[in-house]
């Protein structure tokens, strides 16, 4: 796993546009992880219930606190079901996020969430990990691949202003 962490860091370092493809937990929070690291102003993600096998971890809290350490920065997260009901007691993400301000949360309306197969996160408009099922763990990600992440954003974008404002 520490060659697939290197590789990752060197493309999140490199901004080439780069597609790879990753297909586990261990692989999708080390892309978190560099997504959030390298963040020059927000990063948004689309997620069913922030599982802690990926957002747990505290490598990507650490990464997530990193982000949000820059008043310049933010974090938007679309998510598909109930905070109250989906995220755990004690998740650590949600514990880190509670404590910052350039923190929003909205859930996804059930008539949208339904017709969405897919889950995303997206950095600065140009890099991404997408998962097209996201009931599996397999995605692809690029760093620096400005087409296809104002793709994200786009959807990003029209998914929130649909979507209702939730505490975490």
């Amino acid at each position: 796993m520490d060659d697939y962490k290197e590789k990752v860091k060197r493309l999140a370092h490199e901004r080439t546009g780069e597609s790879f493809y990753n297909n586990s937990p261990d692989h999708a929070a080390i892309i978190i992880e560099s997504l959030l690291e390298t963040a020059q102003s927000e990063a948004c993600i689309v997620t069913t219930a922030m599982n802690p096998d990926v957002f747990g971890r505290e490598a990507v809290v650490s990464a997530a606190r990193h982000l949000l350490s820059d008043a310049k920065r933010s974090m938007r997260i679309l998510i598909e079901t109930d905070p109250v009901d989906a995220v755990s007691p004690g998740h650590p993400l949600v514990q880190e996020l509670r404590q910052h301000n350039a923190v929003e949360v909205r859930q996804i309306p059930s008539l949208i969430s339904n017709d969405m197969d897919y889950h995303f996160t997206v950095v600065d408009g140009d890099s991404f990990r997408f998962e097209p099922d996201k009931q599996k763990w397999e995605a692809s990600a690029a760093f620096g691949d400005e087409r296809n992440g104002k793709k994200l954003k786009s959807i990003f974008d029209s998914v929130w202003e649909m979507s209702q404002v939730v505490a975490l």
